[in-house]
This record gives C-alpha cells, sequence and structure tokens, in this order.
C-alpha cells in the first residue's frame, strides 16, 4: 500500500511541476509580449501624430486667403499680358489645389501666391483649328479666329464690353470662367455674336 502512494504522489508531483513550469513560462511569453505590443503601440501613436502633423500642416500651406486676388496673365512669345483680376471669394474655392483644378483646362499653373495676390499663368497657348473663340484682349472681350495650325488672330468686334464689368456681374463668374479657359468657341461667327448678345 505504501509503495502505491509513493507511486502516485510523484506522479502527482511530476504533473504539479509540469503544470508549474508551463504556467512559469507562459506568463514570462504573455508578459514580454505585452511590452513589446505596448512599445509596437507608443510607436504607432507617434507615427500617427507625426503624419496628422505633416498632412495638417500641408493641408494649411494649400489653404489660401479669401481676401486674395487672382491675376491671369497670358505669356507668349516673350509678350505678357493680364487678362483678368478677380476676387478668391468670387470663385468659390479656398485651396490652391481647388484653384488650379478650377484652371486646368485652361492649362493655367500658379506662379505666385502671396496672402493679397495669387498670379495664374498660362504660356505655349494652343487652340483649335478654324474656330471662332470669345477671348479677352487688353481687357476686352474680343472674337477670335483660328487658322489652319491653330494660330488665333483677333477679328473686328463692334460691341466692346470690359471682362471686369463681366466678372462684377456674380451670375457671369460660370461664362468669365469658361472664357479664361478658352472653353467658348464656335464653329462660325454668328454663333459667336449671338451668344454675346446674351450679356449684353
Amino acid at each position: 500500500m505504501s509503495k502505491k502512494i509513493v507511486t502516485w504522489s510523484l506522479i502527482f508531483a511530476i504533473i504539479i511541476g509540469v503544470f508549474s513550469l508551463s504556467y512559469y513560462f507562459a506568463i514570462n511569453k504573455y508578459r514580454s509580449n505585452k511590452v513589446l505590443t505596448e512599445k509596437d503601440n507608443d510607436t504607432n501613436i507617434k507615427t500617427q501624430d507625426d503624419n496628422l502633423g505633416q498632412s495638417s500642416s500641408a493641408v494649411s500651406n494649400d489653404i489660401i486667403s479669401p481676401e486674395a486676388i487672382v491675376k491671369f496673365v497670358v505669356r507668349e512669345n516673350d509678350k505678357e499680358e493680364t487678362l483678368a483680376t478677380i476676387e478668391l471669394k468670387k470663385l468659390n474655392v479656398s485651396t490652391r489645389t481647388q484653384l488650379e483644378k478650377l484652371y486646368s483646362k485652361g492649362e493655367y499653373k500658379i506662379e505666385k501666391c502671396t496672402k493679397d495676390e495669387i498670379v495664374l499663368l498660362k504660356q505655349n497657348v494652343s487652340y483649335l483649328k478654324n474656330k471662332y473663340y470669345i477671348g479677352i484682349d487688353q481687357g476686352d472681350i474680343a472674337i477670335f479666329k483660328t487658322d489652319d495650325l491653330g494660330r488665333r488672330s483677333k477679328e473686328e468686334f463692334a460691341e466692346t464690353k470690359s471682362i471686369q464689368s463681366l466678372i462684377k456681374k456674380s451670375g457671369e463668374i460660370g461664362f468669365v470662367n469658361d472664357i479664361l479657359n478658352d472653353n467658348v468657341f464656335y464653329d462660325t461667327r454668328n454663333e459667336v455674336e449671338s451668344r454675346l448678345e446674351d450679356y449684353n
């Protein structure tokens, strides 16, 4: 009988020993994983904070003053002409990205951006061939015709209307944007003149 008790006691001691060792190693592994996880979390939080700081800095650099004046300039063959100036608040945009997107069709790029003035520059202008365009010449709305090579020349036009007077009418800003983007063109002069009659 005492031999059985010794055997069972020995088996019981071995089971408790194995359980204790397993428990000890499991707890140590859990603690080391927890420490590593906390370090990773701290690193991730710091990285996220850094990224957030960078992105908010990028956003704040993109925002432009609503009081700024936007100047539209065309440069061709070393000749520079200011087509129009518009208050930024009339354009319904608040960032450089939005402004460039609004005038991307006209291939304008921001050349200068200060708190008071933004200069949008267009260079190496190209036009569709054999079309009539509504454009701007020395501050006035004008009719232009393009030839077989897409070169533009000004046509005689009896009505003179300043682009600034069109800009002052808040409802006409879409038409002004189309003109600045070289997006108002027709096949015949009559079509152009009838379109301009809508704005007299």
